[in-house]
């Protein structure tokens, strides 16, 4: 049963993150923080590569 809900625990954690860290980027934003969107664009392109890991493995998983 470990090896059943292990991933899926692994998983809910990982959206967790990604969730938050969209949430953080998000209030930089909206504090002035970050005014020039270049400057986030590899944070996006970090949070989008761990949502298409998400998706994969919500995938491969079923």
């Amino acid at each position: 049963e470990d090896d059943i809900t292990t991933p899926l625990d692994k998983r809910t954690e990982t959206q967790q993150k990604t969730t938050d860290e969209i949430a953080a980027v998000k209030k930089s934003i909206n504090e002035g923080k970050i005014t020039d969107l270049t400057d986030i664009r590899g944070d996006i392109a970090k949070i989008t590569e761990k949502i298409d890991k998400i998706d994969i493995t919500h995938l491969v998983e079923q």
